[in-house]
C-alpha cells in the first residue's frame, strides 16, 4: 500500500488527504484532497494531480466489483463517478439539497451523507435520496 510518508508528502502539496480508493488488481491509488482527485501507483510513487485540479473532494470509494467503480463526492451535491476503474470520470447530480459530503460502499450500492438528506446509488450515476436526517445527526450506520 502507499507509504505514510508519500500521503504525507501529498497534503505538503495539495493539502488534506480526505480520502483514498484503490483501482481493481491494488495497483493505482486514487486520492480525494483539498486539491482535486491525486492517482499513484500502489507503493505512492508517480503521484500525479489525475482529475478536478483545484476542487475541493470531501471523500473517495470504490465498489471493488468488476468493473471497479469509483466515486468521489465535491463538496456540493455531485458525485463524480469512473465506471471503468479510474481511467475517465464525469460529474452527476446527486439530487440532494445542501452539500454532500462522505460516501461509502456497503456492498451493494453507494451511500452518501448529505446535509439533511442521505442519497444512494449503485452504479453512481443514478442517485436517488434515501431519506431525510434529523439536524442533529452527525454520523450514520447503513446495515443493509
Amino acid at each position: 500500500p502507499a507509504s505514510f510518508s508519500s500521503i504525507l508528502s501529498l497534503t505538503t502539496t495539495t493539502g488534506p488527504v480526505y480520502g483514498v480508493a484503490v483501482a481493481a488488481g491494488g495497483t493505482t491509488y486514487y486520492y480525494a484532497t483539498s486539491q482535486g482527485l491525486y492517482k499513484s501507483a500502489s507503493d505512492g510513487t508517480g503521484m500525479t494531480a489525475h482529475y478536478l485540479s483545484g476542487t475541493s473532494l470531501s471523500s473517495i470509494a470504490d465498489s471493488g466489483t468488476t468493473p471497479n467503480i469509483m466515486v468521489a463526492m465535491s463538496s456540493g451535491t455531485t458525485a463524480h463517478t469512473s465506471i471503468d476503474n479510474g481511467a475517465t470520470w464525469a460529474a452527476y447530480a446527486t439530487g440532494a439539497t445542501g452539500g454532500v459530503g462522505g460516501v461509502r460502499w456497503s456492498g451493494q450500492r453507494f451511500i452518501a451523507r448529505g446535509t439533511t438528506q442521505l442519497v444512494t446509488s449503485s452504479n453512481g450515476v443514478d442517485w436517488t435520496i434515501l431519506g431525510t436526517l434529523p439536524a442533529s445527526t452527525n454520523g450514520v450506520t447503513v446495515k443493509e
